[in-house]
């Protein structure tokens, strides 16, 4: 018969790790819905800190406008957020 302790040492890693794949999982739909959302003039940051605003969205890749005239090809997956929550 397993006592309380043994159901502990079985239990938590499993919560653990349900626990994990459940962040992860939220973290994929979070940038999925943010890549399907993007649109011109959007404000963003990529992954590497870039901040530019949306000037043209393709297919797998986005036109961020950096300076009056520096215009960057990034992939869609290295957009982060939105500016306004990296501001919060």
């Amino acid at each position: 018969m397993p006592t309380a302790n043994d159901i502990f040492i079985i239990g938590l890693p499993v919560v653990l790790v349900v626990f994990m794949l459940w962040l992860q999982w939220s973290q994929k739909n979070k940038q999925k819905k943010l890549i399907e959302s993007m649109r011109p003039n959007d404000k963003v940051v990529t992954n590497g800190g870039l901040i530019g605003k949306i000037e043209q969205v393709k297919r797998d890749v986005v036109v961020l406008k950096v300076d009056d005239k520096t215009r960057v090809e990034v992939l869609k997956s290295s957009i982060s957020q939105y500016f306004e929550e990296a501001v919060k």
